[in-house]
């Protein structure tokens, strides 16, 4: 049974379409399978829609497109100018002169038999699998690209640009005129006239990168590429981890083919992913001096990316610390090599930091730091922990360095040394180690977070923060306390009562006062200012001066009104 197209269906197809001098030609209902353009079918362009087979014998069409949706077969017998075949695996038979056909589908085959010729026959780049044969009637002009099309004549052609992989041209006659853009294509039939644009760097170049699917941590990335190239060039490869240059070396590629390989350790730090990507570039010079590069990619899987730290070992030990030094040196082993930061840690706290890159020969590492700079002397714990975004892993070593508490408590006195001059006062002192290893020894303890020393040795009024056994220095205040006959008296006492506006003797006054010792008038303040606080009338201080209070500059003796509260321990010595 046959489906007639008459032109009040072509009409209402075109207002359907809401596209000027265009239709779409469909197959009837259930049980029709041929779709027939009969003489009173006329359009610019028509798609071929619907079927089993169509057969075409028009009036004029300027345009006849077979796409994935046309009829598997067709043949065309008539009233055709151009014809584009764009689906896959159609079978076009040209039994009618027409005007061009070009060809952007994959395995398609067209046949000009006898009777049939196309001025201009096109394979495009999109083409792939395809084939022509044209029994008798040459083209004008035939342009072969694509992948893998087949073109046989039976008359030869006017004109024939050759380009394409793998595409081939043969058949009987001859050609006008051969223009070869490609060496991966060729044709058999021969040729009045040649003009050879074909590449002379890497335009034709192939590269294949194979990796394995998958590995382990620890496992060594392994890769190989064959490359070819139609004639022997040059090259500069260089391979690429995620876009890190990893690899370089020099070959020479061609016809034959070459391949290479790559062996390389995978370092992971906190970016590794579980799929690197892999590619090899190809760099040339062709004849004009310019450099051409091709490339190819390929990626490949990490399996339990988070074991890269779970073998590591950490081992830290003394190395002969002492009382002026902390020397620690640790050893440390991974059987992945891994890129991580090292953070060195003395009671807790962080004093060094660097990356280091482990693996299974091991590494070394050394802490070497004075002991003045511990923040807290005595027994110490260094640690070394090792980290990876989540990854952790860490060791220590417990030892005593610096002054030890039996010392501490030896040295210290509360006699003073000086020869009562500021200018001595401020060159001597007890060093910081010296004095937090003395107050915690002592097992001072507070009603607050604070901790007050007076050393009367040294003229200094020392504030720790803290606890019992874990007092660190917070703040040390040059001072004046007693003079003799006036001293300031030696023991442990509170803090009881704070004077913002201090106390007016008539003849001077101090400002601001912090008591201590409750029921007496010993207190922190500042130096003697007149009774109208314009200038000092005695500046003295570094040396025993006062009248049994501890003396202190006006900024300092308010940062202890301020900060130190009441309860708070305050310690003569």
């Amino acid at each position: 049974m046959k489906k007639w197209l008459t032109a009040s269906i072509l009409t209402l197809l075109l207002l359907v379409l809401a596209a000027p001098n265009a239709a779409a030609a469909e197959g009837g209902g259930a049980g029709d399978d041929v779709l027939a353009l009969g003489l009173d079918v006329a359009a610019d362009e028509i798609v071929l829609q619907g079927g089993d087979r169509a057969v075409v014998n028009a009036g004029h069409i300027g345009r006849l497109v077979v796409d994935g949706a046309s009829p598997k077969s067709v043949r065309v017998s008539r009233g055709v100018d151009e014809l584009e075949i764009t689906g896959a695996g159609s079978t076009v038979t040209v039994a009618c002169p027409v005007t061009s056909v070009r060809i952007a589908g994959e395995g398609v085959t067209v046949l000009i038999p006898w009777g049939g010729s196309a001025g201009r026959l096109e394979l495009t780049d999109d083409s792939r699998d395809c084939k022509v044969e044209v029994a008798t009637s040459a083209p004008n002009v035939i342009e072969v690209r694509g992948t893998d099309n087949t073109v046989k004549l039976g008359a030869g052609a006017g004109e024939l640009t050759l380009g394409g992989v793998g595409c081939s041209v043969g058949g009987k006659g001859e050609i006008g005129k051969l223009t070869s853009l490609t060496y991966r294509s060729e044709c058999s039939v021969p040729a009045v006239a040649e003009e050879d644009r074909r590449p002379t760097g890497l335009g034709d170049l192939l590269i294949d990168v194979d990796t394995p699917a998958a590995i382990e941590p620890g496992e060594p990335l392994t890769a190989t590429a064959t490359l070819s190239n139609p004639f022997p060039v040059d090259c500069k490869l260089s391979w690429y981890l995620n876009g890190e240059l990893i690899g370089k070396e020099n070959a020479t590629v061609g016809p034959e083919g070459r391949e290479v390989s790559l062996s390389h350790e995978l370092v992971y730090d906190e970016s590794s992913t579980d799929r690197p990507e892999v590619k090899l570039v190809a760099a040339a010079k062709n004849p004009s001096g310019v450099t051409e590069t091709v490339s190819d990619r390929a990626s490949l899987g990490i399996d339990r990316l988070y074991s890269v730290m779970t073998g590591m070992k950490v081992k830290v030990e003394d190395a002969g610390s002492g009382r002026d030094r902390v020397l620690v040196r640790a050893r440390l082993e991974n059987p992945v090599a891994t890129k991580c930061l090292a953070t060195w840690t003395v009671n807790g706290a962080p004093v060094k930091s660097y990356s280091v890159t482990v693996d299974g020969e091991g590494l070394e590492l050394t802490l070497d730091m004075p002991a003045e700079t511990v923040p807290a002397s005595g027994t110490v714990y260094v640690g070394l922990k090792l980290t990876q975004g989540r990854r952790v892993a860490s060791g220590g070593v417990k030892l005593t360095v610096g002054v030890t508490p039996e010392e501490a408590l030896a040295t210290v006195t509360h006699k003073y040394a000086g020869d009562r001059t500021l200018q001595w006062a401020l060159e001597h002192d007890y060093d910081e180690n010296m004095k937090t290893v003395f107050v915690n020894a002592k097992g001072y303890e507070s009603a607050t977070d604070r901790l007050v020393w007076v050393n009367l040795t040294y003229q200094r009024v020392n504030v720790f923060k803290g606890s019992k056994g874990k007092w660190v220095l917070e703040k040390c205040f040059l001072c004046g306390t007693g003079a003799s006959g006036s001293g300031t008296p030696v023991g442990e006492y509170t803090v009881w009562y704070s004077q913002p506006n201090g106390w007016n003797h008539g003849s001077y006054i101090v400002r601001p006062v912090v008591r201590f010792k409750e029921g007496s008038g010993y207190a922190f303040h500042s130096r003697l200012w007149n009774p109208s606080h314009t200038r000092l009338i005695d500046d003295r201080i570094g040396f025993p001066i006062s009248a049994g209070c501890v003396r202190m500059y006006d900024e300092d003796a308010y940062w202890m009104l301020d900060n130190i509260l009441p309860g708070t321990k305050v310690v003569i010595h």
